[in-house]
């Protein structure tokens, strides 16, 4: 069986995704869609270039014969409805946020959920929301994952990050994507920093905005 892994997120759960979901057979891709300058989506495969939702659709549908994708707002909404078993990954803020934007918003997601063969979220409240939209209960997988424990990474105390111990410490402890609105955050640490120089934050530096957020600090003289 041939499996495809489509998001257009670049953090931890997606890591961790592909690090399950390449030991589960030896025809695994991953996929990572783009957005051009005009918003509309891009797939880079074998050396050729997709553009829309349609094109990509179709280039999936012809590699794959079950197809996992997330965000449900935007990568499992874009490839609904291809020839292929379809299973969509929530992100949570795309069912409690987007859809809960409006009555239309309610009524896409509703649109794309249905279509799916399975829909896999990590709380109940996400669940609840899919089975109120109409997915049956037997089609909706909850797993609880929780932090990454095991990705790695250094551990220890401050000194062995080069940070000061008497410096007061903001942790941004999001992942640098668009739904978290990161600049918002910068913004205000601009604030905090010009009342308060001795402050000192860390952000995570994982996710499709760093370099924007890299620009943002370096323009408003926080580095």
């Amino acid at each position: 069986m041939n499996v495809v892994f489509v998001t257009d997120r670049a953090d931890a759960h997606v890591l961790r995704f592909h690090s399950l979901f390449s030991t589960l057979t030896h025809s695994y891709s991953h996929i990572t869609v783009t957005y051009d300058t005009a918003g509309e989506p891009v797939m880079s495969l074998d050396g050729s270039r997709y553009q829309g939702w349609e094109a990509i659709r179709f280039a999936v549908e012809a590699m794959s014969s079950l197809v996992i994708s997330g965000p449900l707002d935007t990568v499992s909404t874009g490839l609904a409805g291809g020839n292929y078993r379809h299973i969509g990954i929530s992100w949570a803020t795309d069912v409690m946020v987007t859809a809960a934007a409006s009555g239309d918003s309610w009524e896409s997601m509703s649109s794309t959920v249905r279509t799916l063969d399975l829909v896999v979220t990590d709380n109940y409240p996400t669940e609840n929301a899919c089975i109120s939209m109409g997915v049956p209960p037997e089609r909706i997988l909850r797993i609880p994952w929780g932090p990454a424990s095991d990705l790695g990474g250094p551990t220890g105390a401050r000194q062995d990050f080069d940070l000061p111990e008497a410096r007061s410490l903001i942790l941004y402890p999001r992942s640098l994507e668009p739904h978290y609105q990161p600049d918002v955050f910068v913004e205000a640490l601009a604030i905090v920093a010009r009342a308060h120089p001795e402050a000192l934050a860390v952000l995570v530096e994982t996710g499709s905005l760093v370099d924007d957020v890299r620009a943002q600090v370096a323009r408003l003289g926080l580095e």
